[in-house]
């Protein structure tokens, strides 16, 4: 599905913002 596509994305880039330690 596209709309589960776009969410992984969002969640995976809000993950990052949220802890820019990990990367």
């Amino acid at each position: 599905h596209l709309v589960l596509g776009l969410s992984a994305v969002l969640g995976l880039l809000l993950l990052r913002w949220q802890f820019p330690a990990h990367y």
